[in-house]
């Protein structure tokens, strides 16, 4: 009986057992298909958080070589590798590292244009585990590249600093023997690699937590921020990247991208070095003069590569299209391509004049894109649905209610959506007391991700600032103004930027864009600045013209008179003053956003070079304020 009883129970308990597993699969696949577990999502992506378990970009590197091993095009070297050479250069490129110093964790400095050692010599920095710091390549005119190195270095400390050729080493020699800052110029490391005939430097193992990149921020005038980019975060925004334009091509992957655009620039690095190599296929990597002084030939180089994936900010893509209009005999077809435009401000103006002129060229109107984010998301944040760009015309009520206008209201302004939020990303609109904010109120966008950076390298006053410590990534403030409408996201303003007169909110963005519609006027070439009239007690608006040769005077004042009477006809907005200025005086970071803080403070400091035939110099007594 006893023996019986225990059949039974046994019997039970394999049933019960074999009933209770077959309810969790169906819970585990029901979860899994509904994507309701981010772990289970994280491990499918090849990434962790915690653990060790991750997908790093070595990994990728090395399965790309093995089983793709496409093609990477560099057009201004006249050179082509493939992914199994590049892997094979980057680890030569290892040892010679190693040899230097480079331990687990090290700082290296890059002061190098986009090449393939450059590219190379980015993988053998990650495969030491140690950490890549993109720099400028070159001083600008108003840059002292000294003191430039000096703020950075004050921040992260470099190990190494690899300059683009001798007369670089040479001059930065001494200053780097100050600060006991080995230096070696790309030559160098070069020629020490090319003596290694087949490297056998092991790779050392990543953990999610290690920092890949300390991107620096290029506009500031004060100590430089340097954004903590791990491996994880690069990871995640890179399926984010080709996820995005695997949605946009109906389900199909990438298959050849391009850029053009500066590597030490944080959308540059992840567009032309990392994400062709997540994805596993070929890539056209050059510098931006090369794109610069030929883009129909660019296109052309795209069309012959069968490339469908590339990036433009929007002042670059609008200088490159009278000359795409000029270009004749195109006889490739772009008609897979898709153009991402991101680092900037986007004009619907712009958008409609790309449409125009890409179309001709075989360029779908869905095929271009727009894209929003920053270095503190390791890059991008939202992306345009699929379909064409969605714009529409608004206007503000008081000081943050946003209301639907048209364009024949004189207030009304015209904005590009910047589309929705990537997988894994909360984006919210935020007031002053930090609160959610609903559609259509202006706020602060607020962006919390698994890519959001752990903070401001050695400056946590900054890191406190801008990052709120939140489960379970942290959530950014990102010190831009935007609101939502219909499940998209739009861009109003950075903070920082936005000028208040009259109690009217004045955007330079916009001011500027319909100043260098003008024909006299070239793209980025005007700059909007705000100065404190002291007599008068109010604030000024002067509109700042590069011009790269003397006009007459009787030519300036009618150039000035059409550029107020364009902006007060587009925008009801009344400029000052229009100050002619020497070409280059209106600097430029790496993604070519104006550098507004710093051209104000020359300007009231006398220290813009004027044209002396347009205006005399005036000076400008007690502290200018732009209004927030």
């Amino acid at each position: 009986m006893g023996n019986t009883f225990s059949l039974f129970n046994g019997c039970c308990a394999a049933i019960a057992t074999a009933a209770w597993s077959m309810v969790f699969v169906i819970m585990f696949s029901y979860f899994l298909a509904v994507g309701l577990m981010p772990t289970l999502r994280f491990v499918e992506q090849g990434i962790r958080t915690k653990g060790h378990n991750m997908k790093s970009i070595i990994d990728c590197l090395k399965s790309t070589a093995e089983d793709q091993n496409p093609a990477w095009v560099f057009p201004h070297e006249d050179q082509i590798f493939t992914a199994s050479e590049i892997q094979e250069r980057s680890q030569c490129l290892q040892s010679v590292l190693a040899r230097r110093g480079v331990v687990e964790g090290a700082r290296v400095g890059f002061m190098l244009d986009n090449s393939s050692l450059y590219t190379c010599l980015l993988y053998a920095t990650w495969g030491q585990n140690a950490i890549a710091i993109p720099l400028r390549a070159k001083s600008g005119k108003y840059l002292n590249f000294i003191d430039y190195l000096e703020g950075c270095d004050d921040v992260c400390h470099f190990d190494l600093l690899i300059t683009a050729d001798d007369d670089g080493y040479h001059g930065l020699a001494d200053w780097a023997a100050s600060r006991k800052i080995k230096i070696a110029s790309m030559n160098d490391v070069e020629r020490e690699a090319s003596l290694i005939p087949a490297s056998t430097t092991d790779y050392i193992p990543i953990k999610p937590e290690n920092m890949a990149i300390i991107q620096f921020s290029s506009g500031s005038t004060a100590r430089p921020k340097g954004v903590i980019v791990t491996h994880a975060a690069m990871m995640s925004q890179l399926k984010n990247i080709q996820d995005n334009h695997q949605r946009n091509r109906d389900g199909h992957v990438v298959a050849a991208s391009a850029s053009w655009l500066p590597v030490n620039h944080d959308m540059g690095l992840f567009i032309g070095v990392l994400s062709p190599m997540y994805s596993g296929v070929s890539n056209i990597l050059a510098p931006p003069g090369y794109y610069m002084k030929n883009p129909p030939r660019w296109f052309r180089l795209l069309a012959q590569y069968g490339v469908d994936f590339t990036f433009s900010t929007n002042s670059v893509l609008a200088s490159s299209l009278a000359s795409l209009e000029r270009s004749e005999n195109f006889e490739y077809s772009l008609s897979e391509l898709h153009i991402y435009i991101a680092a900037e401000k986007v004009s619907p103006i712009i958008v409609r004049r790309a449409y125009e002129v890409l179309s001709k060229k075989g360029i779908k109107k869905e095929h271009l894109h727009i894209g929003y984010g920053m270095a503190e998301n390791a890059l991008g944040a939202t992306v345009s649905p699929p379909g064409s760009i969605k714009s529409e015309w608004f206007s503000l009520e008081g000081s943050h209610q946003i209301k639907l206008g048209h364009k024949a209201a004189g207030d009304c302004f015209e904005l590009v959506s910047i589309g929705i939020a990537n997988d894994d990303h909360e984006i919210t609109i935020r007031g002053i007391n930090d609160e959610v904010l609903s559609d259509l109120v202006l706020g602060e966008i607020n962006i919390s991700s698994p890519c959001i950076t752990p903070g401001y390298i050695n400056n946590p006053t900054q890191t406190a600032l801008a990052i709120v410590a939140e489960k379970p990534y942290g959530r950014l403030r990102t010190g831009d103004l935007g609101f939502k409408f219909e499940g998209e996201y739009y861009f109003y303003s950075r903070k920082d930027d936005l000028i208040i007169v009259g109690g009217k909110n004045i955007i330079p963005d916009d001011i500027e864009l319909y100043a260098e519609q003008h024909k006299r006027v070239r793209i980025g070439g005007s700059v909007l600045i705000a100065v404190e009239d002291e007599g008068a007690g109010v604030i000024r608006l002067a509109l700042l013209i590069e011009v790269s040769m003397l006009l007459p005077q009787d030519e300036q004042l009618k150039l000035s008179k059409e550029i107020k009477s364009l902006i007060f006809d587009e925008l009801n907005i009344m400029i000052n003053k229009v100050v002619f200025c020497q070409k280059g005086s209106i600097e430029k970071t790496s993604s070519g956003k104006k550098r507004r803080k710093i051209i104000r403070n020359r300007f009231v400091n006398n220290s813009v070079e004027l044209i002396s035939a347009v205006v005399k110099k005036e000076a400008v007594h007690g502290n200018v304020e732009i209004k927030v």
